[in-house]
């Protein structure tokens, strides 16, 4: 459908989307005029970016240039330009992005792969950055637990070398494997959690008894 084919109401949310300034006596109910202007000014510039992108890509990114290239239209340039020019976040949009990704409990079972040490079924795991700051998270292994995401990741990556008695050629070979097996599980269901709760109530309240 071209431009002048569509209702006032398409255009409106066009620019809308676009962010398109449309200059209007009546601000609220602008024309058709005076939209297909603002698009056509917007399209104009969107196009002579574009064009400045791809000769800045020949002499500074020939990689993006060759991935341009293989494109007939501008549509790669658009694209690749959009992408420069996605505004950078802000330290606290970074912070909450991180927060929001690290921090929700996930229930999981964790087991060892140490073999050649004391196991305990009590492990503490620190994990964190300057961002969002660093924590401990308790774990207990063997058992459905929850843990944050943050410290799951740092297990996930954490790896132990061990030594392995090599027969054949009468010598101690070390391998690399991973320090942990963790399975993730299903969240639990509301039925699960009513169940969870009342038996902490009944083991709070004997608690209480004996003191």
């Amino acid at each position: 459908m071209k431009l002048n084919e569509m209702t006032n109401k398409d255009l409106i949310e066009y620019c809308e989307a676009e962010g398109i300034d449309v200059d209007s006596k009546n601000v609220s109910k602008p024309t058709k005029k005076e939209l297909l202007t603002a698009i056509e000014l917007f399209e104009k510039n969107q196009m002579s970016d574009a064009d400045e992108f791809l000769k800045e890509a020949k002499t500074e990114e020939p990689e993006i240039e060759e991935e341009i290239q293989n494109n007939t239209e501008y549509e790669k340039a658009m694209e690749v330009l959009k992408e420069k020019k996605k505004p950078k976040l802000t330290r606290a949009q970074k912070r909450k992005k991180q927060h929001d990704e690290l921090m929700p409990l996930k229930r999981v079972i964790i087991t060892t792969n140490a073999d050649n040490q004391t196991k305990t079924n009590l492990e503490f795991i620190t994990w964190g950055n300057g961002l969002i700051g660093h924590h401990t998270d308790r774990v207990y292994l063997g058992k459905a637990w929850h843990v944050r995401e943050g410290a799951l990741r740092n297990m996930e990556r954490a790896i132990i070398t061990e030594s392995v008695q090599n027969e054949d050629e009468n010598r101690v070979d070390f391998i690399t494997k991973n320090a942990y097996n963790i399975q993730r599980l299903d969240p639990l269901s509301e039925a699960e959690r009513e169940r969870i709760g009342k038996r902490q109530i009944i083991r709070d309240a004997s608690i209480e008894s004996l003191i």
